[in-house]
């Protein structure tokens, strides 16, 4: 209870410069910083005179010597920007701590100044640490620029299937922790004591010993505490904009300003939260920080930061201001269109998504199979996704794996095997199909085909083949040929200009609509964004996403106007791809509060 009672002095003696700075602080870094991250890694792009980039040259592009030497500046800055905010919030709270007064811009000058020594060689292994350890002490209410880990769904859904990626997944967040807590109190010596990195761990290090459970069970239930008070204001709000009045149906304009005024309300709370959760984690450590040196009879510094004459300080303050307005006013325009689309909201689009079934309906029916492209029909699939491969005798078996041991309990390579000894295996007692069998079974119910090469290193004349049974059928306008293999698909456009090819690939950055003699470019979701779709579309090529199973991907690939979703769930995206997009969201959410409230 004593503790509770110094977290509070601690974070109200000097209230209002925390919740100024950080407030300025948060707008200055998703309105300004972030974009300008953003902006330079495209920057690094086309500098390394990369067009684009894609799986293919993704490794040239990270090993290019200007890639390395920018990045490692950007990663400098980042982490700079970061300790900027921590330092200061330190330095404040220290100020409340000895109960003197502090002025904002001295504080921020001090952690400059206090800061900038990072850019020293020695300080490399502190970057790593603030960008991708710090961001667990608070589960992404952190000021760092890295404050979550984003894996593409492919990664995800591998990682959940396998319980080896898992344990190593929760393995290395275990390693994280235990460095976390011995390392607890390093930004407090660094900042309060002027110490280095390596001198600031030992210090942290002799001040944890002993308290590493007591001090990790707080750092668990302040974090509960936060998401609590987070998710509790959150729903309060929207259940009060709810009770207002629940806006008909009818009267769409009504509606999609009751939905846009949540939308700010939720940001705006966000942004505020932010603006003091920050303060308030760095106040609990503070005072287990204060509370051991005294235990320990160590002395406690307290730096004191030169204040700013009062002309060069009029200029520092015109200079915030005008980066929060600047900040305020990106952010917002980032807002509108993250949250409107394209000026759209509630108006029915003209677009409308395509879905594909991934390997057929590979959930309740063997993938890859005639069964699976039959129960791909039933729901309503557009289109069906399959793999092609070549047989020791050169004709052309569908299947995804070079072994097909996962699907037919056989181990054989498929470029090992005859036609015949292909179809005497079974994959869950459906036999595997030939590309000739999937194009009957698409004429025959007039569902179209995208038609993936797997080119495994073995095969003599695979696109050949493959073009030469699409021919056969005159079933060019009804299919697809994609690849990973961007080779593969030139030798397809060179055999047969008719056939519409797509590219398919798992990284996408730059100018990826410069990628040629192709007509789709099919990319993993997690590095899709709007204006790449924009780009791509002008210059009349199409935009696939693949392997989208993820209700939130699904509804934001719609609101990016992808043209056509693969998918394992085909039901849910036909079901999604046929609401409205923004506003149905939020309608959900209002909805659901309100059938709580009755």
């Amino acid at each position: 209870m004593r503790n509770i009672k110094k977290v509070w002095s601690l974070l109200t003696y000097h209230w209002k410069e925390l919740f100024l700075f950080e407030l300025i602080y948060k707008v200055i870094c998703y309105g300004v910083a972030v974009p300008l991250v953003r902006l330079s890694i495209s920057g690094i792009i086309w500098v390394t005179g990369f067009r684009y980039i894609t799986k293919a040259n993704l490794w040239a592009f990270l090993l290019h010597p200007v890639t390395i030497l920018l990045a490692l500046v950007l990663l400098f800055l980042m982490t700079w920007f970061s300790m900027i905010d921590i330092s200061t919030v330190i330095y404040i709270l220290d100020r409340a701590y000895q109960k003197k007064g502090v002025s904002i811009l001295a504080a921020v000058r001090f952690s400059i100044a206090n800061t900038k020594k990072i850019f020293h060689p020695r300080y490399l292994a502190l970057v790593g640490y603030v960008l991708f350890m710090v961001p667990f002490i608070h589960l992404g209410l952190s000021t760092g620029m890295i404050n979550s880990i984003v894996r593409p769904e492919y990664i995800a859904e591998r990682v959940n299937d396998h319980w080896y990626f898992m344990l190593l997944l929760y393995g290395g967040m275990a390693v994280i922790v235990f460095f976390l807590l011995r390392w607890l109190f390093l930004f407090h010596s660094f900042t309060l004591e002027g110490t280095n990195f390596h001198d600031s761990k030992v210090v942290s290090i002799r001040l944890v010993k002993g308290y590493r459970l007591k001090f990790l069970l707080v750092l668990v239930i302040l974090e509960l505490v936060l998401s609590f008070l987070y998710w509790l204001v959150s729903l309060g709000g929207v259940a009060i904009i709810t009770l207002i009045g629940n806006i008909p149906s009818a009267h769409p304009v009504a509606g999609s300003i009751l939905y846009s005024v949540i939308l700010v309300f939720l940001s705006v709370i966000m942004i505020l939260f932010l603006a003091m959760a920050f303060p308030f984690i760095y106040s609990v450590i503070s005072v287990l920080y204060y509370s051991r040196k005294e235990s320990l009879g160590e002395e406690i510094k307290h730096p004191e930061a030169k204040e700013i004459p009062k002309k060069p300080a009029r200029r520092f303050r015109a200079l915030v201001l005008v980066a929060f307005f600047v900040a305020v006013g990106v952010g917002s325009v980032f807002l509108y269109g993250v949250t409107r689309g394209k000026y759209d909201l509630l108006i029915e689009n003209v677009h409308s998504v395509q879905v594909t079934a991934h390997r057929g309906i590979s959930e309740g029916y063997p993938e890859n199979t005639i069964a699976s492209f039959r129960g791909a029909y039933e729901d309503g699939a557009d289109w069906i996704e399959l793999d092609v491969q070549q047989l020791k005798d050169g004709n052309l078996i569908i299947c995804h794996d070079k072994n097909v041991k996962r699907v037919t309990g056989v181990n054989r390579n498929v470029w090992d095997m005859t036609l015949e000894e292909a179809k005497s295996l079974d994959v869950d007692g459906e036999p595997m199909p030939t590309l000739d069998e999937a194009i009957e079974f698409a004429i025959e119910t007039g569902i179209r085909l995208n038609i993936e090469i797997k080119p495994t290193g073995h095969e003599t004349n695979l696109e050949e083949e493959v073009v030469a049974s699409i021919e056969k059928y005159l079933f060019q306008p009804n299919c697809v040929v994609s690849s990973f293999n961007h080779n593969s698909l030139k030798k397809v456009k060179e055999l047969d200009p008719m056939i519409t090819t797509g590219y398919i690939t798992d990284v996408a950055a730059g100018q990826m609509e410069e990628i040629e003699q192709v007509d789709i470019i099919a990319i993993e979701p997690t590095f899709v964004t709007e204006s790449m779709v924009s780009a791509i579309h002008n210059e009349g090529m199409q935009v696939w996403v693949w392997t989208v199973n993820n209700e939130d991907n699904i509804i934001r690939m719609i609101d990016h106007d992808v043209d056509n979703i693969i998918t394992d769930r085909v039901p849910l995206v036909k079901e999604l791809a046929n609401e409205s997009r923004t506003g149905n969201a939020v309608a959900e959410v209002v909805e659901g509060v309100g059938k709580l409230l009755k």
